[in-house]
C-alpha cells in the first residue's frame, strides 16, 4: 500500500506477475528469474509472497 506495507499475494497473481516478467524478459533477451534476481532487493513483497514466488521461479519449469 501507500505506506509501504506489503500483503500476501495469491498464487494466481504471483503467477501473473511472473508471466509479465517472462514477456519482458523475451523482449530483453533474459529470463523472469534474471529479472527477479536483479530487482528483488528493490521489491516490497510480503515474506510469504517471496516464498511462493521463489518456489515457482527456482523450482518449476516456467
Amino acid at each position: 500500500d501507500a505506506n509501504g506495507t506489503s500483503f500476501v499475494m495469491s498464487d494466481k497473481y504471483i503467477r501473473q506477475m511472473i508471466a509479465d516478467w517472462k514477456g519482458m524478459a523475451r523482449k530483453f533477451g533474459d529470463t523472469a528469474q534474471d529479472y527477479y534476481d536483479t530487482n528483488k532487493d528493490q521489491m516490497n513483497l510480503h515474506p510469504d509472497t517471496i516464498l511462493i514466488l521463489e518456489e515457482i521461479i527456482y523450482h518449476e519449469i516456467i
